[in-house]
């Protein structure tokens, strides 16, 4: 399959390559270019991105760990996909996890900050196109947790982020879930411009509780088809 950014890799330094690689990779998964249960064709892939088989495979190992991609005996690397399960555990994770993110990030969150987070979500109001409106979304919730100075805790919540974001984007056109999460966006934020640590953990919660319902019922439409 051909793959917008992919001139981009070529012309960057050999040594950031295989982040360039990994995020091309994941932004393809992300965005449904590459669906759950596709077997990814490894040598077309090396020979579009012009890598060696070998750097390939350990960007794919890293997809890997983030439970993107799994290798499989006899069938080579295949997409993951979710249960109903799975994701509804990836959700009460990020509810723990972004949550204790806020806490710790409102005490530091200053004006700017709070500009910043305004300036998305304006923007997000006039997106339309849904993997451009999904990279708001994360813009948006980034923006708040990463004051909170702790890269490897945000580390993980991207990482389970990106597991379900990919059927969330799906699934943005069909339940108009976008003015829902636009005015719990508005909600959350104004929590925080009033250092209101409980009431925004509240909303925090709520809203990815909400969006648990929203992935959990669309994966399983998806598996009775």
């Amino acid at each position: 399959m051909e793959n917008k950014g992919l001139l981009a890799v070529k012309k960057i330094s050999p040594r950031t390559v295989p982040d360039m690689v990994i995020r091309v990779i994941r932004e393809a998964i992300v965005s449904g270019s590459l669906p759950g249960g596709t077997q990814m064709k490894q040598e077309e892939w090396a020979s579009q991105l012009d890598i060696s088989s070998s750097a390939l495979r350990e960007a794919l190992k890293s997809l890997a760990a983030e439970g993107l991609v799994k290798f499989i005996p006899n069938r080579g690397v295949i997409v993951t996909e979710l249960s109903v399960d799975e994701a509804l555990e990836i959700y009460q994770i990020r509810i723990l996890l972004e949550t204790g993110a806020l806490e710790l990030a409102i005490p530091n969150l200053t004006n700017q900050d709070i500009e910043f987070a305004t300036k998305i979500l304006k923007k997000a109001e006039d997106e339309t196109d849904n993997n451009q409106w999904g990279d708001l979304n994360w813009k948006f919730h980034e923006g708040l947790y990463r004051v909170a100075c702790k890269p490897k805790l945000l580390g993980l919540i991207k990482t389970l982020y990106d597991n379900v974001e990919r059927y969330m984007r799906l699934y943005f056109s069909d339940l108009k879930y976008q003015e829902l999460a636009k005015a719990e966006h508005f909600n959350l934020l104004q929590a925080c411009e009033n250092k209101n640590i409980e009431q925004a953990k509240g909303i925090l919660r709520k809203h990815i509780s909400d969006t648990s319902d929203v992935v959990t019922a669309y994966i399983r439409q998806l598996s009775n088809k």
